[in-house]
């Protein structure tokens, strides 16, 4: 609440705040990054100080919202209190390995950890026809047969690597050629194994269709290399494969969702390997009920 004595927030501490919000909107659901403005936890009328403990950067959108009640403190609260337990007093969020573990952690995939939204995502084969463009350039995620579908960034629930992960709710029931699907393109060597890892935390997963990887570079591939994730509900659990590109230079990491589904995907990971070491039948690398 705007008061007529308040003090400008010191410039540092501006800075701050806003680092630890990663330069956007604290609010979870929103990614806004253009126009934000901090915000008093405790307002100055009530006593509160333009310290970094009771600031917390929000856009005008989500700030009048919580002004009129329509997001309450309590949640405002819980953003801070997350942003606080990623922040180190250095400015740096704690993301990623350490800098002796970066070496086995070299990610070929862009925003494989969905850190910066769906930046990256929304490429393939599918996203190349003409008619489906304009909706993958807006979105990221298509939807086919008529699907009732949502992929998005939720920065609610993540693995402690990093503040976001991919949300994915599919509402339709299983049926052939009815589907959503999110894919990205990527560029690989002839002739060389890779590894594909992900972490799957599923609130409901359909075992009729369900969610799957696919790792594809046209229509006729389709079905050549793919992994089902398991169905049901459980926490965190990593799963994976490994693939050879054979005469391909560059392949589709695609997810597709079949079914009922609502789950969290995060720090999906593609990487070089020597071989395909110990593979499971139709070539998955099974690395699942893994703890996170």
């Amino acid at each position: 609440m705007a008061s007529r004595d308040r003090r400008p927030v010191p410039v540092g501490v501006r800075r701050r705040v806003l680092l630890e919000a990663g330069y956007k909107c604290a609010v979870p659901t929103c990614f806004e990054r253009l126009t934000l403005e901090i915000h008093h936890i405790v307002w100055v009328r009530d006593g509160g100080g333009s310290v970094p403990a009771n600031l917390i950067a929000l856009c005008p959108t989500c700030h009048a919202l919580h002004t009129r009640k329509h997001i309450p403190p309590s949640a405002i609260r819980d953003y801070k209190r997350r942003l606080e337990q990623l922040f180190r007093g250095d400015g740096r969020r704690r993301i990623g390995p350490r800098p002796r573990d970066r070496a086995r952690h070299v990610n070929l995939l862009d925003n494989g950890s969905f850190e910066k939204g769906l930046r990256g995502w929304g490429t393939g084969w599918i996203e190349d026809i003409r008619s489906n463009q304009p909706v993958a350039w807006h979105q990221g995620f298509l939807l086919s047969g008529g699907a009732v579908a949502r992929w998005y960034p939720d920065r609610c629930v993540s693995r402690p690597s990093g503040l976001c992960s991919l949300r994915i709710e599919h509402r339709s029931a299983y049926a052939p050629q009815v589907y959503s699907t999110l894919s990205q393109r990527l560029r690989v060597e002839r002739g060389r194994w890779y590894e594909l890892s992900l972490w799957v935390n599923a609130e409901e997963v359909s075992p009729l269709g369900g969610l799957s990887v696919l790792v594809s570079a046209e229509p006729a591939d389709w079905e050549d290399q793919k992994l089902a994730v398991d169905p049901g509900t459980y926490r965190w659990r990593r799963h994976g494969l490994r693939f050879n590109t054979g005469s391909r230079s560059y392949v589709d990491i695609r997810f597709v969702a079949e079914g009922t589904v609502r789950a969290w995907i995060d720090d999906v990971v593609v990487r070089h390997v020597r071989d395909g070491g110990q593979m499971g039948k139709d070539g998955i690398w099974l690395l699942r009920h893994r703890k996170a």
